[in-house]
Formats: C-alpha cells, structure tokens, sequence
C-alpha cells in the first residue's frame, strides 16, 4: 500500500445487494476550518475512552454527532449536519456492479434512492467520519502509522487514487454476472 499527503479511502462493503467499494476524499482546509471544534472534540472522543482503533470506525459518526451536539451546533443553519455530514456524503462515492458494469453514485444518492440498508449505510457513514476526522487531526508525519494500523484492522486501504482512476482498476462486472467455470478450447 503506498501512503501519500493526499489520501483517500476505499473500502469493500458485502451487502444484501452485493459488493460495493467506498471511495471517500478528506475534506479541505475551509471545512475543517469551519468545523473544527466538533471534529476535534469527536477525535479527542475516541481517544479518551479508549476506541481508537479498534471501536472508533464503528461509533465516530456517533460521537461527531454528540461533540456537535454539546457544542450546540448539530442541528443548526449551517451547523455540523446540513454542512460537514452534507460535506462527507458529497465526497463519499458508492460504486455498485449494475447489468452495465460498475456504476459510481454519491453517497447521498444512495442514501436517498434506499440502494443500501441502513445497517450497511451507518457502518459506511462510520468508517468515513472516522477516516475524516483522522486525517484532519493527525499531525502529516503520523497519519501513514495511523492509517496503516486503521486500514489493517478494518479492511479498509487509503490511495492517491480518486474515484475515477479507482473505478478504472476495478475488474469488469456487472450484477448479472454468474460464476460459471470458463469453457474450455481444448478438444475431449
């Protein structure tokens, strides 16, 4: 796995409906600017009560939720949910195998059209908030160590890459593929 400055997360999710691959991007300087305290406190969260690693990428959207929460910024014209949840569903891309091969939707789509179960979408929404608030809160020199540790125990992988050049690597499917074993050319 190669780590660069720029890093991006990919994950494979087996749902109901199939694998899907998560491509989310970090958020940029302006929003992590404007919503600096709720990420900071969500990460200083799960630090203190020990869920780093191993239980941070499944609560963190929950704690950023309750660190906006306790700063009264949740709910709020312009607060954290109508701006940086709407800011990590528009970096978050779902490609799904449809009977025209892999098919890239932003992750409110998804959302919205219900292409997903909302076991498999929090599990999504956790992982990229997580993902979100390490690589916002982590020093440059320390986010390769971290990310590297994270990806290993959740079967997550950063990359350069973004969601087209992924998209590009991934083999040709589409959903109405069977798994048939290939014919063979040689004669009986």
């Amino acid at each position: 796995m190669k780590i660069d400055k720029r890093l991006n997360l990919v994950s494979v999710y087996d749902t109901a409906s199939g694998p899907v691959h998560v491509h989310a991007a970090p958020v940029s300087r302006l929003v992590f600017e404007t919503y600096y305290q709720p990420i900071a406190k969500a990460w200083a969260s799960i630090f203190s009560k020990g869920l780093l690693v191993h239980s941070g990428p499944r609560v963190a959207s929950l704690l950023l939720r309750d660190a906006a929460t306790e700063l009264g910024v949740w709910d709020t014209p312009g607060g954290v949910k109508q701006g940086l949840v709407a800011e990590l569903r528009r970096l978050t891309n779902v490609v799904m195998a449809t009977d025209r091969g892999w098919r890239t939707r932003p992750l409110q789509d998804v959302i919205d059209g219900r292409l997903m179960d909302e076991d498999d979408l929090a599990e999504v929404e956790n992982d990229v908030t997580f993902f979100i608030c390490a690589s916002a809160m982590a020093r440059r020199s320390e986010l390769p160590q971290l990310m590297s540790v994270v990806t290993r125990l959740s079967g997550t992988a950063c990359t350069s890459l973004n969601v087209t050049e992924y998209v590009a690597l991934l083999p040709t499917s589409t959903a109405a593929e069977t798994t048939q074993a290939p014919t063979s050319s040689l004669p009986t």
